[in-house]
């Protein structure tokens, strides 16, 4: 009886002698790796993010000492090749012309705008009474309107009678090609930045000319009307109305080659396009915006390199707050990490921003050291108060019973 009893216990001890071989421990060090894995990914993102914003707050402090200022009204040779500051009234020489409505005017940029009269499908619901009762049917109605957007009447119900003719003629813009401040030629380019857009009534002669769709054109109002009344429009009517950009003052700064203003090559080898800004600017503050980047995006990259090492410490102090397995999210804050992590991470971050930037802003960067060592002494400090606590809490026992 004792025999057979040992005999049966012995596989059972030889079980449990065989699970320690297939331990966990491979897990937990992958996933050790994978923490020390998003640490380094952080601070690896951080420190390449930071460079980028160092390199680009060097170039606009270089910037600020090589501008100077020239007139608009004649190009100085003894500035050739340098940074050149100039305000003065952005213009043309040119005269933009519609070709299809013969609308000309010396302006910056034109716009047309066309509207065609045309179907419309509504539906509608009715109570149609049949056999003593009454039941609720959908029909279809058709209305004229002014629309910028073709109507395609292909889709009606009724398509018979309510067809919508080919736009004739649609939106469409002319720029100045040559845009100059002054005696200096600008890029194209530039014009993006000025937006100011102001009514432009087309002259009488021209709209009378024109002919589109077999109809003829007349003014009316601030427009080209394209029909026979615009009293009574009828399907297939125009309706065009136009703007255009005037001349205006300007701020632009950019590399002297000549008459024009080029791009620019910063002490950092970094090509910098030529800047426009509407209004009178000092040199400095334009020479700044020359080599202004996306600070948002610079702010996102900051926030993915916090998150990332801020993540990697959650998983590495898991184990010692006692939470080694995965929770969900609606259930972190239980794992016990959550807030120490986050007192090493976001000191972390601001000791090595702060180091970065101590060898080119030194009171910035010495303010942001002395601050990140003053929480991160208090963040240590406040997790081996935890993991002490968690030390000494009694640990749970399982009775197999």
């Amino acid at each position: 009886m004792t025999n057979t009893t040992e005999s049966e216990a012995e596989p059972a001890t030889s079980d449990d002698s065989e699970k320690p071989a297939t331990s966990p421990a491979a897990p937990k060090s992958r996933r050790a790796l994978v923490a020390v894995a998003l640490v380094v990914a952080g601070l690896a993102l951080l420190v390449g993010d930071e460079l980028f914003a160092l390199n680009r707050a060097d170039d606009a402090l270089e910037s600020g000492r090589a501008v100077v200022s020239v007139a608009a009204e004649q190009v100085d040779p003894s500035a050739e090749g340098r940074l050149v500051h100039v305000t003065g009234q952005l213009s043309t020489r040119e005269i933009l012309v519609d070709p299809v409505f013969q609308v000309s005017v010396s302006a910056l940029r034109l716009l047309r705008h066309v509207e065609m009269y045309q179907w419309r499908e509504e539906r509608v619901e009715r109570e149609l009474r049949e056999d003593g009762g009454t039941r609720r049917v959908s029909e279809p109605r058709y209305s004229g309107v002014w629309s910028a957007t073709p109507i395609d009447s292909g889709d009606f119900e009724q398509e018979e009678g309510h067809e919508n003719p080919d736009f004739p003629a649609e939106d469409d813009s002319f720029e100045a090609s040559r845009p100059v401040v002054g005696a200096f030629a600008v890029p194209a380019s530039l014009l993006a930045q000025v937006e100011t857009l102001e009514s432009l009534t087309p002259d009488a002669a021209a709209a009378n000319a024109v002919e589109l769709a077999g109809k003829r054109g007349q003014l009316w109002d601030d427009s080209i009307y394209v029909g026979q009344d615009p009293a009574q429009p009828r399907v297939g009517d125009l309706r065009v109305r136009f703007q255009r950009t005037p001349f205006t003052t300007v701020t632009v700064v950019g590399a002297q080659r000549g008459s024009e203003l080029t791009t620019w090559t910063a002490p950092s080898g970094r090509e910098l396009a030529p800047h426009l800004s509407l209004g009178r600017e000092e040199a400095g503050d334009a020479a700044s915006d020359i080599t202004r980047v996306n600070t948002p995006l610079t702010w996102a990259l900051r926030a993915l390199s916090w998150l990332l090492i801020w993540l990697g410490l959650w998983l590495l102090l898991r184990r010692a707050m006692g939470s080694e397995r995965f929770v969900r999210l609606g259930r972190m804050l239980e794992a016990g990490a959550i807030v120490p992590a986050l007192a090493l991470a976001t000191p972390l971050c601001v000791l090595v921003v702060g180091g970065l930037w101590t060898a080119h802003r030194p009171v910035m960067g010495g303010l942001l050291l002395t601050l990140g060592a003053v929480v991160a002494i208090f963040g240590v400090w406040w997790v081996r108060r935890r993991l002490d606590r968690k030390s000494g809490q009694a640990p749970i026992t399982r009775s197999d019973d």
